[in-house]
């Protein structure tokens, strides 16, 4: 078992990052009508782990006892792959695709019936929660269908959703969930969940001391998951060289391409760079992370510094021409081409 799983928290005690909230987990617990949540914030922010915290803490042991089964929309005789319990379903919103507003509307709907017919002489909560993992990605019309279908279903039906960009929710549906952001834990409390988790592994302070950690930290970017994946590597591999293993190869991909953008303007290296995206691509390396780490990585370059509004503008507008268009390289390429242009009128 991983080490993102075998330590994840399992009760709202057991959270050590961003302990203010908690309080607010405890009052929701505690309440008999539990509204629909929306929990946003970028990755590595705990948000998957505080709503599983959160259903344990509602059904108990219940929620741990997951199985995967495909489920079939007898309208569009579409399959989808979900995880669930008695209690409640995980939906993976990215893999929906353009059918997403019917599925998730006929999901909702078959398995809110099913599950009130066998809860209503049982005790404790009457409805089943609906789990939208990256809700983010759902089109405007599937946003405007689930909340009609909330709003329709409000009896037996609560949906928790996460999401890293709340701007991507139409409001709506936003006004009708309680909205919790989650920004990225402290270094302090990143480094105090390492410690942890080096004491539980047996792994000594010569090992793997605290400048290690706060390393380990840095280059994640204070990513509690990717923090706890990297010092697992590290010691699986026997804290042999752990500097190799803190920056991914993808990572050092995009950074020799914001490299080539910044040193050398030219329609040959334009053409180099699109084979580097590609090579990305073929990655599985999202879109839209590509573009961001570029931009990211081209405002913090020295030959960069004194087009650091126009960049940001290129990589706002981009991006959103890539959330509205469907080839993701015809969106990199401009963006590496206009960033080109203006470098070399520098």
């Amino acid at each position: 078992m991983l080490w993102i799983d075998k330590y994840a928290p399992r009760t709202i005690a057991g959270l050590d990052c961003h302990r203010e909230i908690n309080e607010v987990f405890t009052q929701l617990c505690k309440s008999s009508d539990i509204p629909h949540l929306i929990l946003y914030g970028p990755s590595g922010s705990g948000k998957k782990a505080r709503i599983m915290v959160l259903l344990r803490e509602i059904f108990g042991a219940k929620a741990d006892h997951i199985k995967v089964e495909t489920l079939t929309d007898k309208n569009t005789n579409t399959e989808i792959t979900v995880s669930q319990s008695q209690c409640h379903t995980n939906i993976m919103c990215n893999d929906l695709g353009t059918r997403d507003r019917v599925i998730v509307q006929n999901i909702i709907r078959s398995l809110c019936a099913s599950s009130f017919t066998s809860s209503f002489f049982s005790k404790g909560p009457t409805f089943r929660v609906f789990v939208l993992h990256d809700a983010d990605f759902l089109s405007e019309a599937a946003q405007a269908a689930l909340r009609r279908t909330l709003e329709k279903h409000i009896r037996n039906a609560r949906v928790f959703m996460h999401v890293k960009e709340l701007s991507r929710i139409m409001p709506p549906l936003k006004s009708r969930c309680l909205c919790i952001r989650l920004g990225l834990p402290r270094k302090e409390e990143v480094v105090a969940v390492l410690r942890n988790i080096c004491t539980y592994e047996n792994i000594s302070t010569s090992q793997a001391d605290n400048a290690l950690l706060e390393r380990i930290c840095d280059a994640s970017d204070r990513n509690l998951r990717r923090s706890i994946l990297t010092l697992e590597t590290i010691a699986t591999n026997g804290f042999v060289d752990p500097m190799t293993s803190l920056t991914l190869p993808w990572e050092r991909c995009i950074k020799s391409i914001a490299e080539g953008i910044a040193t050398k303007q030219t329609v040959q290296n334009l053409a180099a760079l699109r084979t580097k995206v590609y090579e990305l691509f073929v990655c599985c390396i999202p879109g839209s992370t590509v573009l961001q780490c570029i931009a990211t990585y081209l405002l913090k370059h020295p030959k960069a510094k004194n087009m650091n509004a126009i960049l940001a503008h290129l990589g706002a507008h981009f991006s959103h021409t890539m959330r509205m268009g469907s080839r993701e390289i015809w969106h990199i390429e401009a963006f590496i081409a206009q960033a080109m242009a203006h470098l070399a009128r520098q």
